[in-house]
């Protein structure tokens, strides 16, 4: 009868090293499909969007302000340094192949 309790002990305990080593292996799988899972990857680009978005309204939002008030149409360019108008310059022009229709949702 002794000699039974040590055999049993040592296959509890071969059993709890598989069992562990299984746990582990399957707990790094899951982990690397959660990474790469569509949902995670549609959350992703779904901020992204959100982030285009409401960059692309920031920008919309601040061109309307140079708006012509009747036809809301958009200057070419505003005062400003660089390439804007200079100081006191208020002329108007527009130009269909520049007129900003790509901010436009």
């Amino acid at each position: 009868m002794g000699t039974h309790r040590p055999f049993r002990l040592q296959r509890v305990w071969v059993l709890l090293a598989i069992l562990l080593a299984a746990s582990a292996s399957l707990l790094a799988l899951a982990a690397q499909q959660d990474a790469r899972s569509p949902l995670a990857e549609a959350r992703l680009r779904g901020e992204r969007f959100e982030q285009a978005v409401s960059a692309m309204r920031r920008v919309l939002q601040v061109w309307l302000t140079h708006a012509d008030s009747r036809t809301l149409l958009l200057p070419d360019r505003v005062p400003g340094p660089g390439n804007g108008l200079p100081p006191g310059d208020s002329s108007r022009v527009y130009t269909p192949h520049n007129s900003g229709a790509d901010l436009y949702p």
